[in-house]
């Protein structure tokens, strides 16, 4: 398992993602990439122009079922990639609250002005850096979500040269880690995530427990016996006399492999595994690796995903695996030396 800070590939921090134009697209088609299996873009700029218009538009299901979106005018959102490029907004609200101004921090002016529903959407994937006044802050957001407002231009979304500040605390990192706990840290949805592609990236790397080498070592003849419940003895024989040593994960990784699934969960739980790591076999315990990324400011993001996940465990218990502890222990060990470097 690890966790690592993606602004090694990017060669910059995140905080100047939004700098310039060439920031933007090294940043999304950077994490796309990954999704991949790969370091980056062979053609960055072609990339990144069909990361602008690579998902379906976001519309209510009733307007579908009721017919009426045209199937000949339908168009396409940016992709998930662009979620990863920060940016930092002035906000101002009309005192009448019938609109709101949407601020270039750099130069002081509007270069949007939105009504109080696009508002609505805008800040359920924004969060508040900065209050100045009742009626004016700072927000931190993404290119995305203020694409899929549809009615701001991509040209007209400011960058972020002068001050980076507000976006100091934006974090994201490539975890690799079984799957049982990327489908667990997968449900904190105010997170921005994306995984490689299991149709594009072959992931056949198992995760077994850390001490099942010695367990397996003390409890070998029970292993056989297991075997021996579900195939034929010379079969389990055949595969014991052909790595016989089990002093490594890949001898044991192999015969898991190759036995049925049942014989293996049974295997595992000869060996004293709970439930919850032997039921999951085989392809829950297969390695994910994702791209995850959030606010240090955002109470709804890094702060509630590793409390909930006992990265703080002096403050909170939880009912959390403790591999999927682990995972957030290092993440939060990670962030915590981000911060102070």
């Amino acid at each position: 398992m690890y966790v690592k800070n993606i602004e090694e590939k990017l060669g910059f921090s995140l905080k100047y993602a939004n700098a310039s134009e060439e920031n933007r697209v090294k940043t999304a088609t950077t994490i796309a990439a990954i999704s991949r299996g790969k370091d980056g873009s062979n053609s960055p700029e072609s990339r990144y122009k069909k990361l602008l218009k690579e998902a379906a538009i976001n519309v209510s299901l009733v307007d579908i079922l009721n017919g009426d979106i045209d199937e000949d005018d339908i168009g396409t959102a940016p992709g998930r990639p662009l979620e990863f490029i920060p940016v930092g907004v002035g906000v101002s609200i009309n005192k009448n609250k019938r609109y709101i101004d949407l601020v270039n921090m750099d130069t002081c002016k509007v270069f949007a002005r939105i009504n109080i529903i696009s508002y609505s959407n805008l800040m359920k994937f924004s969060s508040i850096f900065k209050v100045i006044k009742p009626n004016k802050f700072i927000i931190t957001t993404n290119i995305r979500a203020l694409l899929n407002l549809d009615i701001i231009e991509y040209e007209d979304i400011p960058y972020n040269i002068e001050d980076t500040t507000m976006l100091s605390g934006y974090k994201a990192y490539e975890v690799k880690a079984p799957y049982f706990v990327f489908a667990q840290i997968r449900t904190h949805g105010q997170m921005s995530q994306v995984a490689v592609s299991g149709r594009v990236v072959d992931e056949e790397e198992l995760w077994l427990p850390e001490d099942i080498v010695e367990r397996a070592t003390e409890h070998f003849h029970n292993i056989i016996d297991t075997l021996e419940k579900y195939h034929d003895y010379d079969y389990v024989i055949n595969i014991v006399d052909k790595f016989k040593s089990l002093a490594s994960k890949g001898n044991l990784e192999h015969i898991l492999n190759n036995v049925k699934p049942i014989a293996a969960r049974d295997a595992l739980k000869t060996l004293g595994y709970h439930k919850e790591i032997y039921s999951r076999f085989p392809n829950m315990l297969y390695y994910k690796r994702w791209i995850i990324a959030g606010s240090i400011y955002d109470k709804y993001q890094w702060g509630h995903l590793l409390l909930e996940r006992e990265a703080f465990s002096s403050l909170y218990k939880s009912w959390v695996q403790s591999t999927t502890r682990q995972v957030a222990i290092m993440i939060k060990d990670k962030i915590v030396e981000d911060i102070r470097n």
